[in-house]
């Protein structure tokens, strides 16, 4: 094999004022490529996130990401790069490109500069989808078919880094800030502030969970949540209702553990992860080799267990929550529909219980009239009201509270 293959991959971020005079604390954010997946011997898809992970309210305003690679990456054929499809409300899922650049040996997936009053409001702790990409050649990768793992590639190819390299062009995303109208600039660290900048931000980047099919365990998972439910095997679309997403289709982010089935049951891996309307989601996790409890957890739901360990490898593993109560470790579920179950909602303290500590949230956030991105809007139609309740007061007179091993 020729190591010109291997893959650079240029992916920094870091927060820049373009107020060289002001600072905004609390602002921190995440961008990330993940779930790499080869289609075939000479295409893969790729995703880029972004989450907002400080305290600072953001509103997206444009975004590029760059991908470097060795001028062998192409194998004699011609390298193609292409929008598929974006989470971050309508005005992006219409305004992004893949450019690619062959004098610099780099591709680029950019959004035009979003026109005021179409930002995309980037809610704390919400990963969005900022695009997926296709990158194609006209003739294969390696010549190793869908064994080829740019990120673990057999030996003696490289596998693809975090590096900056001189030359390319920033990866950022510019943002609102607070809704006002000033702008700041998520920057590539390796390519410095001017002078008239500072560096405002806690940054982070990240490669996480790039692998192909054959080099991943991939969970693929069906679940309801009871408040969500609004039957016909679907649930409300609680981030498009409360203004996070302009998908109809997603309902909201959830958290999927992988834990040891010996005790202490140790946490392995974890992912977050977009549950669809219709219950379906899927998490990518490095390679795995055993049997572990997937445990589900949400922002206002309790915390549910797989009723036994699930076996994981190389091969996609399915499990279905929805299909029956003994599914969750001690049935801890409830039909919401005949033979349809979901998992119980209430629990927005996060004490494993659904008591009056989750109900004095919802209170308060009734007498606020709050509306938007809330925990405590059970029913995800975008507002805290009355129709919050019913549910919750169901679930505490019940004593509803977590069953794990």
């Amino acid at each position: 094999m020729k190591n010109y293959f291997n893959l650079l991959f240029s992916l920094c971020i870091c927060f820049n004022s373009i107020n060289a005079n002001s600072q905004t604390a609390g602002t921190a954010a995440l961008m990330e490529v993940k779930n790499m997946i080869q289609l075939n011997d000479h295409q893969f898809t790729y995703e880029i996130w972004l989450t907002n992970t400080g305290t600072t309210s953001l509103a997206l305003h444009a975004f590029s990401c760059g991908l470097n690679y060795t001028p062998g990456l192409a194998n004699g054929g011609t390298l193609s790069h292409t929008f598929v499809s974006s989470d971050a409300g309508p005005y992006f899922a219409t305004h992004i490109v893949g450019n690619l650049t062959s004098s610099l040996n780099h591709i680029r997936t950019t959004s035009a500069l979003a026109v005021n009053g179409q930002d995309y409001s980037l809610s704390f702790g919400v990963p969005v989808r900022l695009a997926t990409m296709k990158l194609s050649t006209t003739t294969n990768f390696t010549g190793l078919g869908n064994n080829y793992n740019p990120f673990n590639p057999p030996l003696p190819l490289s596998p693809m880094q975090l590096l900056v390299a001189a030359g390319r062009i920033a990866c950022r995303a510019t943002c609102f800030v607070n809704s006002s109208s000033n702008t700041y600039d998520l920057l590539s660290s390796g390519n410095l502030p001017s002078s008239a900048a500072l560096n405002v931000m806690n940054c982070q980047y990240n490669i996480n969970t790039v692998l192909n099919q054959q080099n991943a365990s991939i969970l693929n998972i069906r679940c309801f949540i009871e408040s969500y439910w609004n039957s016909n095997n679907t649930m409300a679309p609680a981030l498009y209702n409360q203004l996070v997403s302009g998908n109809t289709n997603s309902c909201d982010s959830i958290d999927l553990e992988l834990r040891d089935e010996n005790a202490p049951h140790a946490l392995i891996q974890t992912r977050r992860t977009l549950l669809n309307t219709d219950g379906t989601a899927q998490a990518v996790f490095s390679n795995l080799n055993g049997s572990y409890f997937i445990v589900l957890k949400h922002r206002n739901a309790l915390e549910t267990w797989s009723a036994s360990p699930v076996t994981f490898g190389n091969t996609p593993v399915s499990y279905d929550f929805t299909n029956d109560a003994n599914k969750a470790f001690g049935n801890n579920q409830v039909e919401v529909s005949p033979g349809v179950w979901a998992i119980h909602s209430g629990d927005l303290f996060k004490d494993e219980n659904i008591d009056n500590l989750d109900f004095f949230q919802v209170e308060d956030d009734i007498l606020k009239f709050s509306y938007g991105y809330f925990a405590t809007d059970l029913n995800g139609d975008g507002n805290v009201d009355l129709l919050d309740k019913p549910i919750l007061e169901t679930n505490m007179y019940n004593f509803i509270y977590s069953s794990h091993p």
